[in-house]
């Protein structure tokens, strides 16, 4: 995503950096959904992966392709 971002803008060596976490826990004491966010914060750390395995044994196979997904 980072050099996607990096083409569309035309600036190859945009600079990467870390999110503010310490921002939200400020603003948390103001703004709930502040808090909302840094109690998923394990998202942006962990990798997800979904299966639709049990989707597609109970519906059938899925007509939309990856492909179709662009």
């Amino acid at each position: 995503m980072i050099d996607a971002v990096r083409r569309v803008v035309g600036r190859p060596d945009l600079p990467v950096k870390p999110f503010p976490w310490i921002t939200l826990w400020f603003a948390a004491s103001f703004v709930r959904f502040m808090r909302e966010a840094i109690e998923m914060r394990w998202l942006w750390k962990q990798s997800l992966a979904l299966d639709n395995g049990r989707l597609a044994s109970l519906l059938g196979a899925s007509r939309i392709r990856p492909s179709m997904m662009r």
